[in-house]
């Protein structure tokens, strides 16, 4: 599988040697880092972060001036400090840290453009294709210090996260400036739209600069106030849905200002984050009317049609597509899930069976008590103890994996590898099930209509399997469907137990490395069969009794 898209982050930090030289060989080792990812995707992007979008708005066409870039880690801008601590146990979020100890060097906008020229010839030597490089703009106050949002306009700054007022919000109105800037060399005048004067200055330092495009990160665009839990129409306490077209107007002329100003370079966004989606909620981002209205905007990398389109993203681990990493092992999980399965609930039915039959009997309180010492034996503990006499004692059957080394096609091989790993499974599963199937056979049994097939001269045994199993088979699917979890949950365990190769243990593996991507994909796919079993439960319900697709009440 081919990537369409990669897109690459970098900064400014990595370039300490100022030379050519050295800008040459940090980029070298940049790419050759990404090389195999690189490799496998048709179109390669850069989103530099030299600053947070504020060299963009301080730019005024000279490329000798510098320009305050992002050597912080932390909030860089003055902001209320929150915590009222000292400054030695503030966070990064309350004060600032350069990035490095001792002097750090200033960034001109010429030597940022002879970086750029330098990073696309690297590249087209190292892989003989074209890279794509875009500016990014910020909403908020980390990373670089700007005046221009915090101390010449503040007006823009709306937004209540990292500190009162710290984030800027699209639909909002220009002061006057009498200071020059590239697109408005004799200042902005007041009342400015601040998607207008975005989209001019972009059109300047874009073309300037060399940039292919412009990404707006942090869901700027999308809402008042990106990464916070209040919004435009939503105080943290109360809705005001009479705002919501008010600002959808705002909003929508935001992006219509912006792309009328700069309607060369193609946008990319981040799309949305907390308070956009409470805008949302009450339908206060034209979310529809943006991406068909505005020409070249992309879908952002973190939409949620991603997924839809078969993109569940890259793996951090494996360095490939989660899809990829999962279905040479899905396989797996399904055959040892199947089965486990299909043999829990034979089993509890038969039991059930069994202990109706015999009820209150020697052999009904024999089965009881060992089914519920069983049930309360940890599965790991248990998946150790088969190990240790089967496998190491005794010999008779593999302690781990799928199959033997260069038997993956060999039933029998495979057959072996499962018998401990089922063993756990239905032993840990078996009697929760056993205990409520039979629990319901045994009010079935005390109905008026078992007593009159009893008095007709039927057998127990014939009511039970004639009658009471089909009554009760209803409960019996739902008991079922809802169980799907349960035993995928008792999979994941036994796959870690007895490192077989499946999903579970990718899980397992995933949550160690931090690797979200899959796991996201496994939460998907665990709520996917909870889903899908629930919608088939309830259409086999219907085909046993048809009193339930009718509606009536079955009691």
């Amino acid at each position: 599988m081919r990537w369409e898209k990669l897109d690459l982050e970098v900064s400014l930090k990595p370039f300490q040697d100022r030379s050519a030289g050295g800008y040459e060989r940090v980029a070298e080792q940049i790419f050759r880092q990404w090389k195999p990812l690189i490799d496998e995707s048709e179109r390669v992007s850069v989103m530099f972060w030299a600053a947070d979008g504020s060299e963009i708005l301080d730019y005024n066409g000279r490329m000798e001036d510098a320009f305050e870039w992002a050597k912080w880690i932390g909030v860089a801008n003055p902001h209320s400090n929150s915590s009222g601590l000292p400054p030695e146990q503030q966070n990064i979020h309350e004060r600032p840290r350069p990035y490095r100890a001792g002097d750090l060097p200033d960034w001109t906008y010429g030597d940022f453009r002879q970086l750029l020229g330098i990073l696309r010839q690297v590249f087209r030597r190292q892989f003989g294709r074209e890279l794509r490089i875009g500016a990014t703009f910020d909403p908020g106050p980390e990373f670089a210090v700007s005046s221009f949002k915090y101390e010449r306009h503040p007006e823009i700054c709306r937004g209540f996260c990292l500190g009162g007022k710290t984030f800027v919000c699209c639909y909002t109105k220009l002061h006057a400036d009498d200071r020059a800037y590239a697109a408005y060399p004799d200042g902005i005048p007041e009342g400015e739209p601040f998607g207008r004067f975005l989209g001019r200055q972009c059109r300047r330092y874009l073309s300037d600069m060399g940039f292919d495009y412009i990404w707006l990160s942090n869901g700027f665009g999308f809402g008042m106030e990106t990464w916070g839990a209040t919004g435009a129409i939503f105080d943290g306490c109360d809705f005001a849905p009479e705002k919501a077209e008010e600002v959808r107007r705002a909003m929508h002329d935001f992006w219509r200002d912006f792309r009328r100003e700069c309607p060369e370079f193609p946008i990319e966004t981040r799309g949305t984050n907390l308070s956009t989606g409470m805008d949302l909620t009450s339908d206060a981002t034209p979310l529809r009317e943006i991406y068909r209205e505005v020409p070249d905007l992309e879908i952002p990398p973190n939409s949620p049609w991603a997924a839809l389109d078969g993109d569940f993203g890259m793996s951090l681990k494996y360095k490939r597509p989660v899809v990829d990493v999962v279905l040479p092992l899905l396989g797996n999980t399904l055959l040892l899930g199947g089965l486990a399965y299909a043999l829990v609930f034979v089993l509890a039915i038969a039991l059930a069976l069994l202990c109706a039959r015999f009820e209150h009997s020697a052999l009904d309180r024999l089965i009881c008590r060992v089914g519920t010492t069983a049930y309360y034996v940890p599965a790991f503990w248990l998946g150790v103890l088969l190990v240790l006499v089967f496998s190491v004692n005794l010999e008779w059957l593999p302690s781990s994996g799928a199959y033997s080394y260069g038997k993956a096609g060999d039933i029998a091989d495979r057959a072996r590898h499962l018998v401990l790993p089922l063993a756990v499974m239905v032993a840990s599963h078996l009697w929760y099930y056993a205990y409520m199937i039979r629990n319901k056979l045994l009010d079935e049994v005390r109905r008026d209509y078992v007593l009159l097939a009893r008095s007709k001269g039927l057998g127990r045994t014939r009511v039970l399997w004639s009658h009471c199993l089909r009554n009760v088979m209803p409960t019996v699917v739902g008991i079922m469907a809802i169980s799907i979890p349960h035993v995928l949950s008792g999979t994941y365990v036994a796959e870690a137990v007895f490192n077989y190769p499946g999903i579970g243990l990718l899980a397992i593996s995933s949550a160690k490395y931090h690797d979200y991507n899959l796991l996201m994909l496994m939460v998907l796919f665990t709520g996917a069969m909870v889903i899908i079993s629930s919608l088939l439960a309830q259409s086999i319900n219907e085909a046993i009794d048809p009193r339930i697709k009718s509606g009536e009440v079955v009691c």
